[in-house]
């Protein structure tokens, strides 16, 4: 069976490291790399039941997504490490080993990972390290739950802050919402007589949180402004406390059977609504898809941002989302090129001249399609650098086909 492992971590230095074998191992299997990628990543304070709700998203996934999901109620909970109590784990990112392919319901084939951040916003991690684990999620996942306790707090909203300002730059850049959506869900929460329990009391709530009003200090009016220009759906979700036994009792090993029914009922509706088919969100940068293999070199780009020690300006990070789209773009430009040649016309070179030609013109084409964040500058130079690198492969096959071409009249003669 499968396993969390850790991809990203804070090193002693406060850098980010990369763990990269892993990652390939995960993203690049031969029956994933080029399906399109839905992440699902949770985040928030630590010690509130991130991993413990996770594990249920992934019993929903081993499960196939059947409706029966949750009817054994006697086997103990397993998948990411949850535990009550506060010791804490180091400052990273974990993922799930495997990701899962479903159906989505464009009848397309998707790769489903499922994201764990850890040990941010507590006591021990600083402010930086938060702030660059729950950027990372935030820029790798198509669905971010933000994990909050009991009430969506002004505090809540402030860890926001430094997205929200990579946000509204990303924004004007391209007028497209840069992240897709985020999810508030709250745990605890005390007060269904007010706002009932699950998603519609949930979105009753956030409307009155992120309400921009005359009285509000121009900060928090900016604050609420951006967040709402980062996301394309901002949702939350109301959850009730799942029970003493989960709470207190040591013993607690995450059987149903020992949480609340309310809880129980909650998690039907909560786990479905991202991962049922009907509701999978794939991973976009500027309204493109994202392939499991695309995503590899987004993470390596926001690794590298992150690698400093200070935490980067979100230029940086605009910087590294346009080089990690033109590296794919090249990508895919290069392959179209390199595809098409094989089956070049033989023994005619002025055919074979046009023939590159239209095949330059093409690749250059796809590449200029492809949705990318950035000056235009970056984009003429790589353009300039395809062309000559395909001019120059282009060269060598005129050569070699002359030489066969007279090697054959040679023979003839």
């Amino acid at each position: 069976g499968g396993e969390p492992v850790q991809i990203i971590r804070v090193k002693d230095d406060h850098s980010i490291e990369l763990n990269e074998p892993e990652l390939k191992r995960i993203l690049l299997a031969d029956h994933v790399k080029d399906r399109p990628v839905v992440v699902i990543s949770i985040a928030g304070e630590y010690r509130q039941g991130k991993s413990f709700l996770l594990s249920f998203f992934l019993r929903y996934l081993q499960n196939n997504c059947r409706s029966n999901w949750m009817d054994d109620e006697e086997t103990p909970l397993i998948g990411f490490q949850w535990r009550p109590g506060s010791i804490r784990e180091t400052t990273s990112i974990l993922i799930w080993n495997e990701a899962f392919l479903m159906t989505n319901s464009k009848g397309e084939e998707v790769a489903v990972l499922l994201m764990d951040t850890q040990g941010i916003f507590d006591c021990e991690s600083t402010m930086k390290e938060s702030t660059m684990i729950f950027s990372l999620s935030m820029m790798a996942s198509s669905v971010q739950i933000y994990n909050v306790m009991s009430n969506i707090k002004e505090d809540d909203l402030q860890h926001l802050q430094f997205f929200a300002e990579y946000g509204m730059l990303a924004h004007k850049e391209n007028e497209r919402h840069p992240f897709q959506k985020l999810l508030f869900l709250v745990r605890d929460w005390n007060w269904p007589y007010e706002w009932e329990f699950g998603s519609s009391g949930g979105r009753a709530l956030i409307a009155s949180r992120l309400e921009i009003n005359d009285g509000q200090d121009t900060e928090l009016k900016t604050l609420r402004q951006s967040i709402k220009s980062s996301f394309s759906d901002i949702d939350c979700f109301l959850m009730p406390h799942p029970g003493d036994k989960v709470a207190r009792e040591k013993s607690f090993d995450g059987r149903l059977v020992d949480i609340n029914e309310e809880f129980r009922e909650k998690l039907q509706e909560l786990v479905p609504s991202i991962l049922a088919p009907d509701n999978l969100l794939v991973k976009e940068i500027n309204g493109r898809t994202l392939s499991c293999q695309e995503l590899m070199s987004l993470f390596k780009a926001y690794a590298g941002v992150f690698s400093g020690s200070d935490l980067p300006k979100p230029t940086s990070l605009m910087l590294a989302t346009a080089d990690a789209c033109n590296l794919n773009a090249m990508d895919k430009a290069r392959k179209h090129y390199v595809a098409g040649m094989r089956s070049r016309p033989r023994r005619n070179l002025e055919e074979l001249r046009q023939f590159h030609s239209a095949l330059l013109e093409e690749a250059l084409q796809i590449f200029k399609d492809y949705p990318r964040m950035g000056s235009e500058s970056t984009s003429t130079t790589s353009m300039d650098a395809l062309t000559k690198e395909f001019e120059q492969y282009f060269e060598q096959l005129l050569k070699e086909e002359e030489e066969l071409m007279k090697k054959e009249q040679e023979e003839e003669a």
